[in-house]
């Protein structure tokens, strides 16, 4: 009996983790069209990693809103850098993005 019990757990957990890989698959497809709608200047256009997207997209609209002009995502090809932008005297500044998993 117990042997059948712990199959059923088993198998009410991969049906949970099914229903979290739906829903996620929902939420990158949302980042997906996002990424690629011209309203979203504030996101980057490339990038699978979705929270570092999530991450440069908070930061992009934080410079924005603190008057920084000119603002401009890195691509593939920087791997240093995320974010230029002017930056005092200097002829740029740069941001690198990292996201951190960690609980409120």
């Amino acid at each position: 009996m117990t042997e059948i019990k712990n199959c059923g757990e088993i198998m009410g957990n991969f049906n949970r983790f099914i229903e979290v890989v739906k829903k996620y698959s929902e939420a990158y497809r949302d980042f997906e069209e996002i990424q690629k709608a011209p309203d979203f200047d504030f996101v980057p256009e490339t990038g699978d990693q979705k929270t570092g997207v999530i991450g440069e997209a908070f930061i992009f609209e934080y410079l924005k809103r603190q008057g920084h002009p000119n603002l401009e995502f890195g691509n593939h090809s920087q791997k240093g850098w995320d974010i230029k932008y002017p930056f005092g005297s200097a002829s740029n500044g740069i941001v690198l993005v990292k996201v951190k998993r960690y609980k409120i």
